[in-house]
């Protein structure tokens, strides 16, 4: 079941922004657009600042999506198990919070970026609860005389984490803000094209949902 939680928040994309000369970077509004691309699929206001299509960013997300989900291959389910939880997958990154600041420019001509996140409490303890499922359910079809496979098993598992994840996302819940700062600069090949660091980026995707304590 790990690989399920695998397919929470990877980063889509991330691309440079050109800057101009005598213009001011808006590394605020740079950051927040990657973010509502990345997290809530929202591509007009990142295609506008990085000059690109939207249709090429809707097809770079759908891709990522599918490369996501392709890591529930193994496991025993039917395709509509499967696009029940792109489904839901979706909603999730639709459910997350967060708040961009205002940038602060440092010496060295990169720029701070406050973000606060909402850590959306989608998960919770439904691994831990899912593992005592499992045992009742077995013990309980055992002495029902029902002889279950290892399929059956995780067939089984696979609806507890999607049935829990699924009430979760429909009745959101919040922890405490957490404000993560990043870093916005200039690229190693040109120095006029600026952008975010992808370990942070990363980092700060993976903050948003309880994903990563299970």
């Amino acid at each position: 079941m790990k690989r399920i939680l695998a397919t929470a928040l990877s980063v889509i994309m991330i691309m440079g922004v050109l800057t101009g000369c005598g213009k001011e970077f808006d590394a605020s509004g740079y950051v927040k657009a990657c973010l509502d691309a990345n997290v809530h699929g929202e591509f007009a206001e990142y295609a506008k600042i990085t000059g690109t299509e939207e249709s090429e960013l809707q097809s770079r997300h759908d891709e990522i999506i599918d490369q996501e989900m392709a890591a529930l291959d193994s496991l025993p389910m039917d395709e509509q198990k499967k696009n029940d939880f792109r489904e839901l997958f979706m909603k999730l990154y639709d459910s997350c919070k967060y708040e961009v600041g205002e940038a602060v420019k440092n010496e060295d001509g990169t720029y701070t970026v406050p973000v606060t996140v909402y850590q959306l409490k989608a998960f919770k303890t439904l691994i831990q609860d899912g593992q005592t499922y499992i045992q009742e359910y077995y013990q309980t079809q055992a002495e029902a005389g029902n002889e279950l496979s290892q399929d059956d098993l995780y067939a089984a598992m696979t609806d507890y984490i999607y049935d829990g994840l699924n009430a979760n996302v429909s009745n959101p819940e919040y922890g405490d803000a957490n404000t993560i700062d990043v870093t916005v600069g200039p690229s190693a090949a040109n120095s006029r094209i600026y952008e975010i660091k992808s370990e942070e980026l990363q980092n700060l995707l993976y903050s948003m949902t309880d994903a990563a304590d299970q």
